[in-house]
C-alpha cells in the first residue's frame, strides 16, 4: 500500500504499479483510497523503511523495470543486474526516547517527498507552506517534528533548506497542539493558502463548503487560539485570518503520510471546483 501511493505521487498509473507489484489495478485503486493501517511504531517505522527504500529505487529505475528474482525478506533482483536488499524484523516493540523521535522525523521526511509539486505549487500560502507531526503523547512546541523556515516549491520539486527537526515550527505546531485537544488521533498537519473570492481579498466560503460536501468532510475554524466546530468529528481546519497573519485550509491525519494523500485530493476537488 506504502509503495503503490508513493508510486503513484510520482506519476506512475494503476496498471503499471500493479505490473511492478504483481497485482491488479482495481487492487491498487483500492489501496490508494485506503487509510493505513495503525501499527507498533517500531514496526510502522520499518515497514515504511521499507517502503521508501523501494519506492526510490523503483521511481530511479522507472515503470519498465522487470523483476528477475524475489525471496523473503527483501531480496530483490532487477534486469540489468541491479538489486535491492534489507533484512529488518518486526518485533512489536514500541520505540522510546530519541528513537522514537527518530522515526517521527524519518517517516516526515519520507511523507514530505511524496507531495505532488504541481498540485501544491498553486497552494502555497505567502508566509510558505509546512508539514508537522507530533508524538502522541505531544504537549508543546518540542514535541512536534516540522521543517525548519517552509517548505516550497522550486524546480518542479519540493524543497526545504534545512531537514525536519523537533521544535521548528511554533505556529503550526499551535494550531496541530489545538486540534489534537479535541481529536486526540489527530497527529498531523499541513497548511495550504486559502482560496479568496474574485469580488474581495475574503475567503471563499463557497468554494470551500463545496469541496468539503464532494468529499463528505466536515469542516472547523482557528481564530488564532482556540478550534470550534459544529462537530467534535471534523476533517479539516479553516484559519480566518487576522491582522498580521494570513488565512489558511489546515489539513489534518492521524500520521504525516495520510496528511499528505488527503492534501492531494483535496487540492483536485477544490480545483475542479473552481473551474
Amino acid at each position: 500500500m506504502q509503495i503503490a501511493k508513493t508510486l503513484n505521487s510520482a506519476g506512475w498509473s494503476q496498471s503499471q504499479i500493479a505490473a511492478i507489484l504483481g497485482s491488479t489495478q482495481s487492487t491498487v485503486s483500492r489501496q490508494l483510497l485506503r487509510m493505513v493501517p495503525v501499527l507498533p511504531s517500531a514496526d510502522a517505522d520499518t515497514i515504511d523503511g521499507w517502503a521508501n527504500d523501494l519506492s526510490r529505487y523503483l521511481i530511479i529505475q522507472g515503470p519498465k523495470t522487470k523483476v528477475e528474482r524475489q525471496r523473503i525478506i527483501m531480496d530483490i533482483q532487477f534486469a540489468g543486474g541491479h538489486s535491492f536488499q534489507s533484512n529488518k524484523t518486526l518485533t512489536g516493540i514500541e520505540l522510546k526516547g530519541g528513537a522514537k523521535e527518530a522515526s517521527l522525523l524519518r517517516q516526515l521526511e519520507w511523507s514530505c517527498s511524496r507531495l505532488d509539486p504541481v498540485r501544491i505549487s498553486n497552494w502555497t500560502s505567502g508566509v510558505g507552506m509546512n508539514l508537522a507531526s507530533c508524538m502522541p503523547d505531544a504537549i508543546g512546541k518540542e514535541d512536534v517534528a516540522a521543517f525548519p523556515g517552509r517548505l516550497s516549491v522550486l524546480d518542479g520539486k519540493i524543497r526545504h533548506h534545512e531537514k525536519a527537526s523537533m521544535g521548528s515550527s511554533s505556529s503550526l505546531s499551535k494550531v496541530l497542539l489545538s486540534t489534537k485537544d479535541v481529536k486526540p488521533d489527530i497527529r498531523a498537519i499541513l497548511n495550504l493558502r486559502t482560496p479568496l473570492s474574485k469580488k474581495s481579498d475574503k475567503i471563499n466560503h463557497g468554494l470551500i463548503d463545496r469541496c468539503a460536501k464532494r468529499m463528505k468532510w466536515r469542516k472547523a475554524q482557528w481564530d488564532g487560539e482556540n478550534i470550534s466546530s459544529d462537530s467534535p468529528e471534523f476533517d479539516f481546519v479553516i484559519g480566518t485570518g487576522g491582522y498580521g497573519w494570513e488565512p489558511h485550509i489546515f489539513i489534518i491525519g492521524s500520521n504525516a503520510g495520510e496528511v499528505v494523500d488527503r492534501t492531494h485530493a483535496f487540492i483536485d476537488i477544490l480545483e475542479e471546483e473552481a473551474v
